[in-house]
């Protein structure tokens, strides 16, 4: 699934995408909270680039979504969100953008051998293959 970038809709390269990681390379992304672990820190922030530079963060601590639009609303940051985002969380003062070299996120489920066949385990396998079957039919035809 793409990823794109989350900024203020006043920010002048709001509406000149597709952007590069090069255009965004000065402005802040909303920090992370030092709970969050350091690998999906970095994945999320885009930490290191892909020249070695490092991301410039905000002195937000945040652990979810909600708040840092609050912050990227407010002119406070950037974050890089996955793709449906700009349509799940449309907010006042945010605006979403295309990244032409933005590495793709991809979402896996796992479990332990043995708890694969209690019930909430079976449930989300259940809702995995429904929701996989149904975005393939509506990809597919």
């Amino acid at each position: 699934m793409d990823r794109i970038v989350c900024l203020h809709n006043r920010d002048p390269l709001a509406d000149r995408g597709p952007l590069s990681l090069e255009q965004l390379a000065d402005r802040p992304v909303v920090g992370w909270s030092p709970r969050i672990p350091k690998a999906w820190r970095d994945f999320w922030s885009v930490d290191p680039r892909p020249d070695g530079a490092p991301v410039l963060y905000t002195d937000h601590q945040t652990t979810e979504w909600e708040p840092a639009l609050t912050a990227i609303g407010l002119g406070e940051g950037i974050q890089f969100p996955p793709e449906p985002s700009r349509w799940l969380y449309q907010r006042h003062g945010v605006a979403y953008a295309e990244v032409t070299d933005l590495a793709p996120c991809w979402t896996a489920l796992a479990w332990r051998t043995q708890d694969r066949d209690k019930p909430t385990v079976t449930a989300l396998r259940t809702a995995a293959r429904t929701i996989t079957a149904r975005h393939s039919t509506a990809r597919n035809g």
